[in-house]
């Protein structure tokens, strides 16, 4: 019976993969409230579609070496692990899919439903037109991640130039205030010179004027 996902969750990730001459769509979806992931598998030309959930205790368990992986920061990387290590294969008529030897603990999961085999084995041209769809695919997603690519080194030298700028600025307003403190210490001395002269010109007028009481002058 097929599964229900949850609704609070994300696509994070689509592409093809070939295995045995067969093209598969894959796409990845993660939870936005659980670190949890669901893989949904569906080939051209046949109405099922295969899933495999993996919970967080099952990526706890996949990644004992790797818990760097389990950083949100690091999902793209978390996926291309997992992708690396996603296993389609046949057994008895049936899809499975495992990841690393791990099948999805979800009772409802679709991993296990019998293959409906088409009627007939689909014609060169229609192979080739599917193979085209899916080339498409591949070239819209490079794409997306060549924008994403880009938007991220835009973001980084954006940064970069601000950080700069704020460098800039916090040395321009240091040379502003050292040269500032500088010219008040000089106005000081300037200031002090001056005091003592206008002192040292009234001591000798005081001065003057005792000498001149003293002789009678």
């Amino acid at each position: 019976m097929p599964g229900t996902p949850a609704l609070a969750e994300k696509q994070i990730h689509e592409e093809v993969k070939e295995v045995d001459g067969e093209f598969f769509t894959i796409s990845v979806f993660q939870a936005q409230d659980a670190r949890k992931l669901r893989f949904k598998v569906h080939q051209p030309g046949v109405p099922d579609e295969y899933e495999l959930s993996l919970s967080d205790q099952m990526l706890q368990q996949l990644l004992v070496h790797d818990q760097a992986l389990l950083q949100p920061s690091q999902s793209q990387d978390l996926v291309s692990w997992l992708m690396t290590r996603l296993v389609i294969a046949r057994n008895a008529g049936k899809i499975q899919l495992s990841v690393a030897g791990m099948e999805s603990d979800s009772a409802r999961d679709k991993a296990s439903v019998p293959m409906k085999v088409p009627p007939q084995r689909l014609s060169f041209a229609e192979r080739m037109k599917i193979k085209k769809q899916f080339e498409i695919l591949e070239a819209t997603r490079a794409a997306k991640l060549q924008e994403r690519e880009k938007a991220q080194r835009e973001k980084f030298l954006a940064e970069v130039s601000e950080k700069q700028k704020k460098a800039e600025q916090t040395e321009s307003e240091r040379a502003t205030r050292i040269q500032r403190e500088k010219d008040e210490r000089a106005q000081q001395k300037r200031l002090q010179r001056e005091q003592q002269h206008q002192q040292q010109i009234i001591k000798q007028q005081l001065e003057a004027k005792r000498y001149a009481i003293v002789t009678g002058a």
